[in-house]
């Protein structure tokens, strides 16, 4: 295993900050991480995807032909039959309704996935502070490339932070085929037929790595998976493995209990990983840090 120095860990590595206890113990012994269900985040404004259709209620010929093609609502045949024979209400609702069923069946989806959140930064005492239990927790140093190389973190990317969310585009939504299919009465040859349903996707996650300016200090990393798991076995959240040479340092604060810190230095020995103590310079609200076993 390479070892890093504490510049190079500040560099390469991706921080999580946990309090001591039980679930954090585990993580580091059975190299796995908690990620989150949606809900249970601490931001109560997460994944802020708002739909707007409501320019389909013009009725424009032109936009909803486009919103029937773009999302595959209906054969071509068929849209031209009713734009053609003055049913545009129909086709209105038609769209309407398949947007509004695609859009409850999305946001269900995008609650579905699990979220874990890493930090850019090693130095912050507000992190110390409000998520290592005001320096009585620890930080765990994660290789970012080695986790971004895994099929587990391959959606690894930093959060964006803005005053409002991203506006959603036309360009922004798919359509995906599920295998199941369905009847429909076909209006134009008057009979009945099979029908793909699809559900409405984005085309990346881009929206949902997005926070208000307020959290800027956080630095925010998050990984986001899905892990198709049946509703009915759903929980608050899920541990992801991740490869055992992650770890490059462990960081504990100053007010760690010292049999905590023993059971922490045990197991940095035996795993030649790099283990530091953090403590607040009150001469200038900023972080020290200094080495307590290097491999």
């Amino acid at each position: 295993m390479d070892i890093m120095s504490l510049s190079e860990v500040e560099d390469s590595c991706l921080f999580r900050y946990r309090h001591f206890n039980k679930n954090t113990v585990k993580e580091i012994l059975n190299k796995e991480i908690w990620h989150s269900d949606v809900n249970n985040l601490n931001d109560p404004f997460e994944f802020p995807i708002i739909l707007d259709w409501s320019e389909i209620d013009r009725k424009d010929k032109s936009l909803l032909t486009k919103y029937a093609m773009h999302f595959d609502f209906l054969p071509l045949d068929e849209i031209t039959y009713y734009c053609l024979n003055d049913k545009l209400d129909l086709l209105h609702s038609i769209i309407n309704d398949n947007l509004h069923g695609a859009s409850l069946a999305m946001k269900e989806y995008y609650e579905s996935l699990y979220v874990c959140c890493f930090s850019k930064s090693l130095r912050d005492p507000l992190m110390w502070s409000h998520y290592s239990d005001g320096m009585k927790g620890l930080c765990i140093a994660y290789d970012k490339n080695i986790l971004k190389g895994t099929n587990e973190y391959k959606n690894l990317n930093p959060v964006v932070y803005n005053k409002k969310p991203i506006e959603f585009l036309f360009k922004d939504f798919r359509t995906d085929k599920i295998s199941s299919e369905f009847k429909y009465y076909d209006e134009v040859h008057k009979e009945n037929r099979i029908a793909e349903p699809r559900l409405i996707r984005l085309n990346t996650f881009e929206h949902l790595y997005q926070k208000h300016e307020r959290w800027a200090y956080e630095g925010e990393v998050r990984n986001i998976v899905d892990l198709d798991i049946p509703r009915s076995k759903r929980k608050d959240g899920a541990l992801v493995k991740y490869p055992s040479d992650a770890i490059k340092a462990i960081l504990v604060g100053c007010k760690m209990k010292g049999t905590k810190i023993k059971m922490i230095y045990r197991y940095c020995y035996y795993n030649k990983i790099s283990l530091y103590i953090v403590s607040p310079d009150k001469r200038d609200y900023s972080i020290l840090i200094k080495d307590l076993y290097i491999p």
